[in-house]
């Protein structure tokens, strides 16, 4: 749980202080009466004290199951106070997470009724709004949004998002910029900014929001190794720099939790780019005996045979790429290009409002 989820807890319980000092006192006073009791009556305060401790606890590991799952938990909440506009709020969040979003404006709207002072509320319809396809109104719902200091961040990159589907990118990489500023450690909004640079081209762009992704979050793999891929990749007025490259990419050599055939290419080639011929060619040759595929082998090859320091055309990697086996078989893989292959060729049959909006977007 986030840590100031932990503090609004303890701040919801401490009013219970003075009561339990009470009980505590209470309770004192009420043995000292009754433990020089006949033995008949201390037993039956001894059962009825266990009875209690044992309710009491059963009901604190049900209601910690509840923790467990937030879905679970805000459901809970708004059972025990329908009247509660935040709660409404929250439970609506979570389920637009899982994607139930019909049921999600529902709660939406009944914590707007309750409460005029949510702005989340109407950026969560907006959201709503967007993946249903009614733009106009979800602009208009995330305009209200921007309007307040709270959700100035979540609304511009929404709009962010809604500019991208409507392939207005440099308007959308406008919205990441205003959204990063309101923000600073906004992580969704420096991803989504390198990915519209990436689109328009804008390569210095990219590279900065991905040392911003970076900075905020170093135990990720993917935008680690892309950075270093594009600082080999362009050029010095683009911000390329194959030092740093190389630095970036060596601090993810032997991690498990990584496909090492992309960290050693990637550490190979920016050995090449900063004129270390034969450490390249070395690391090269150990990401050879790793390498399946043939591009791959190729652009190994040629990093080995290389006959003089320079720079080396790398591509930018996907998700899957980077994880590798850590995450996806290739048994795998070749299921989802054929079930994706598929679905193309019955597109004409099926129609494409039964397409997941998620993969549409």
């Amino acid at each position: 749980m986030p840590l100031m989820d932990l503090a609004f807890e303890h701040r919801m319980y401490l009013p219970l202080a003075p009561l339990l000092a009470a009980l505590a006192l209470a309770m004192e006073r009420l043995l000292e009466r009754w433990l020089p009791c006949p033995p008949r009556r201390r037993a039956a305060l001894v059962v009825g004290a266990a009875i209690l401790c044992s309710a009491r606890g059963t009901r604190t590991f049900l209601r910690n199951r509840d923790y467990a799952d937030p879905l679970r938990m805000w459901e809970s909440v708004v059972a025990a106070n329908p009247h509660g506009g935040r709660g409404h709020l929250m439970y609506a969040l979570q389920l637009t997470a899982i994607g139930r979003l019909e049921e999600a404006e529902t709660h939406y709207r009944q914590s707007l009724e309750l409460r005029k002072d949510l702005p989340e509320a109407l950026v969560g319809m907006g959201y709503v709004r967007m993946k249903q396809g009614k733009f106009d109104e979800a602009e208009r719902l995330f305009r209200l949004g921007v309007d307040h200091p709270r959700t100035n961040h979540v609304a511009h990159f929404n709009l962010g998002k809604l500019r991208e589907r409507q392939t207005r990118l440099s308007h959308a990489l406008d919205h990441y910029r205003w959204s990063v500023a309101a923000q600073a450690d906004y992580i969704q909004a420096w991803e989504s900014m390198a990915s519209v640079a990436g689109k328009l081209g804008k390569t210095r762009v990219e590279i900065e929001a991905l040392r911003q992704v970076r900075a905020i979050n170093p135990h990720a793999a993917e935008p680690a190794i892309r950075l270093a891929r594009l600082l080999i990749r362009a050029d010095e007025r683009e911000g390329g720099d194959p030092e740093e490259a190389l630095k970036v990419a060596s601090s993810w050599l032997g991690r498990r939790d990584v496909d090492q055939r992309a960290v050693l290419e990637c550490v190979a080639a920016a050995q090449l780019a900063t004129g270390q011929l034969e450490a390249a060619r070395a690391t090269a040759e150990q990401a050879l005996r790793r390498a399946g595929d043939m591009a791959t082998r190729r652009r190994l090859e040629a990093i080995r045979h290389a006959d003089r320091p320079g720079p080396v055309s790398v591509p930018v990697p996907s998700m899957l790429q980077i994880l590798g086996p850590w995450r996806w078989s290739c048994r795998r893989a070749r299921r989802l290009r054929a079930v994706s292959t598929s679905c193309r060729d019955s597109s004409s049959i099926i129609s494409s409002s039964l397409v997941n909006p998620v993969l549409r977007s």
